[in-house]
């Protein structure tokens, strides 16, 4: 008898949760729209913000319910969050116009701001807003002017500043304008860039840059002139920089330590040598040390690591007649103060093309980077062009000093790839895009889209979804397509929809779900056999990943039954709600574990770790608005 009562305990502990897992379905709710372009989330708190044919939209309760905002008025074509208020502040752009409205309350309230721009200021889009990161009642508003002149469509911006958050006024540019010049254009951001920024400075301190482009009647660029300014009364007066008298000022970057600024030597050519200035105050600027001359490369992507080091992905896509063997494009990261540049030894792979490297700012000293081949058809001449590249998908863990493949670790799928994954050397994951998307933060757990191989060979029928729970090393098969994805309750529940609806054989759209970290999948069905949704945007409303609830957006489309042709298009959005997952049993301590990042090893001298969930865990987390607690030991 006894033993009967205890196989009846272990019974009921272990497999009615199951049961009742396996029984939950989420639920779904569908709002059909004229149409839906846009849609946003506020930072910890349950308010969206939509864009639906002009007219904005507000949810206060992660989209189940919608109002229109009424003080709002014209046609909106715009909105932003923003990225340094996101919990409370919203824009909303007025179409050709130098309106707009705000909200300092999460979209409760909403105020209109007019920038007085000039009588001949002819907008072709609409403005754009960089904000301060702590005086919330500073702005630079950028508003862009078309000017007609003879045979040349004429560029040129005109900046305001406010510090009350009300009135404007114009930003002069420290650069006059000479005859010749077809583009005139600024650009001006903060110093201070961040709330931990640590370069000097007021609150009004700008830093600007003035261009003017010249070109011939072959509209061939004839002649660049730049000036990088500094100002500390809010663009009223400025302080030009001699360092870089009679240089083109190709670009610059405010990151929270320094200030990177690159320049060419010759304003005359375009393929003349770069140089690339650092400044730890906004004062004064010196040239840093690199391993080799660069020319004509494109530098996006920088960014600066926890220890102040700059990272810098090279991408050579252009050379010169004269070039058979242009430098390869390349990483370079720099010692602590930022001037002296080494090449990181990544890839094997000397090749001229695009790099993009990804850096989730939850998982510390993690690098993901992406290389992809570019020829350049610009110039005939040269034994370079007739070179193959392959593309390459890399990691590190240790903030780029080491990297390896993405290797897929899959025994159950291993006869399905073209090449013996045992061998990550030549075969690994590789990713297909030019930018690399990360899902929302997650204790190690990250989803990406691409295929297997060396990098030598792509076709984007052979793209397939893939998942890590290792921070990226290591790789497992999951969908036999490409789709949108997101992640919430902190990894615990997963949503992936493919882009193509028909890829399971049938026209009727569905989604796939994972409450146990992408081991097992259960399938969702949205429509009918006589409709499908071709989405566009699959966003968990809580940036920081803790949240339960998903917003899938797309258009839906009904078909006639007996010709099979579409006979409507219509706007969509569904809430997809997780929360009463499990029961809604909430994880307890027993349910948790420990994870380590950079698979135990130390970054910057010392080793971090995760508490989650684990994998087999019956519960949710259930700690909505609260980020990812990392520890250090």
């Amino acid at each position: 008898m006894i033993l009967l009562q205890v196989i009846c305990t272990i019974w009921t502990c272990l497999f009615i949760p199951l049961l009742n897992a396996e029984e939950f379905v989420p639920k779904v709710t569908e709002t059909l729209s004229e149409y839906s372009f846009s849609l946003k989330s506020f930072d910890d708190s349950n308010s969206l913000i939509r864009l639906d044919n002009r007219v904005v939209w507000m949810s206060f309760d992660s989209g189940e319910n919608w109002e229109a905002v009424k003080e709002i008025e014209g046609h909106i074509v715009e909105l932003t969050v923003d990225p340094l208020h996101g919990q409370d502040r919203a824009f909303a752009s007025v179409f050709l116009s130098p309106k707009f409205y705000v909200t300092d309350d999460h979209g409760k309230s909403w105020r209109a701001l007019t920038i007085p721009i000039s009588e001949n200021c002819r907008l072709g889009t609409t403005c754009s807003i960089a904000t301060h990161p702590t005086e919330k009642k500073y702005l630079i508003v950028d508003c862009p002017c078309f000017i007609t002149d003879n045979s040349f469509f004429q560029i040129q911006n005109e900046i305001y500043f406010t510090n009350d958050g009300e009135s404007f006024y114009k930003i002069e540019p420290s650069l006059k304008k000479k005859e010749d010049d077809h583009i005139t254009s600024s650009s001006c951001n903060f110093v201070k860039s961040s709330k931990d920024s640590d370069i000097e400075g007021n609150d009004a301190s700008i830093l600007c840059l003035f261009s003017n482009h010249g070109y011939d009647s072959d509209r061939h660029l004839s002649a660049a002139y730049t000036q990088l300014a500094l100002s500390t009364d809010g663009g009223k007066t400025f302080k030009k920089f001699d360092e870089f008298n009679d240089k083109v000022i190709y670009q610059y970057k405010i990151l929270k330590s320094h200030i990177i600024v690159s320049t060419q030597d010759d304003r005359y050519n375009e393929m003349s040598p770069m140089d690339i200035w650092i400044s730890n105050d906004a004062s004064t600027f010196q040239k840093a040390r690199l391993p080799a001359q660069v020319r004509h490369v494109h530098m996006y992507g920088i960014y600066e690591d926890s220890i102040g080091r700059i990272i810098i992905p090279i991408s050579t896509i252009f050379t010169d007649e004269k070039n058979d063997q242009p430098a390869p494009s390349e990483i370079l990261i720099s010692d602590s103060q930022g001037l002296k540049f080494l090449p990181v030894e990544w890839t094997i792979n000397p090749h001229f093309g695009y790099i993009d490297i990804a850096s989730p700012h939850f998982l510390e000293g993690t690098i993901i980077g992406s290389f992809h081949p570019s020829f350049d058809y610009s110039h005939n001449k040269g034994k370079y062009n007739k070179k193959i590249a392959r593309d390459e998908t890399k990691i590190s863990v240790d903030n780029g000093l080491t990297w390896s493949n993405l290797k897929v670790v899959d025994e159950e799928n291993a006869d399905s790839f073209p090449c013996d994954i045992t061998r990550p050397e030549r075969c690994s994951l590789q990713n297909p895009f030019y930018s690399i998307k990360i899902s929302n933060p997650t204790a190690g757990i990250m989803l990406m889209t691409g295929s297997v191989g060396d990098g030598s060979e792509f076709e984007w029928e052979d793209q397939k979804t893939f998942i890590s729970r290792d921070g990226g090393l290591t790789w497992r098969f999951v969908h036999n397509s490409s789709g949108l994805y997101a992640t919430g309750d902190l990894g615990n529940i997963i949503v992936y929809i493919p882009y193509d609806p028909n890829e399971d054989g049938d026209f009727q759209s569905e989604f796939y779900y994972s409450l146990d970290q992408g081991r097992t999948w259960k399938e969702y069905e949205l429509t009918n056999a006589l409709s499908s949704v071709d989405p566009y945007k699959l966003i968990n409303p809580t940036p920081d990943g803790s949240g339960s609830k998903f917003i899938l957006s797309g258009v839906f489309a009904t078909t006639d039954s007996e010709t099979n042709s579409i006979t409507s298009l219509k706007g969509v959005e569904y809430i997809i709600d997780f929360s009463a997952a499990f029961d809604s049993r909430t994880c307890e301590e027993e349910d948790f574990e420990d994870w380590d990042l950079a698979d135990g090893k130390c970054v910057n001298g010392a080793k971090y770790k995760y508490r989650r969930r684990k994998q087999d865990a019956q519960c949710l987390v259930k700690k909505a608005f609260k980020d990812l607690s990392l520890d250090e030991t």
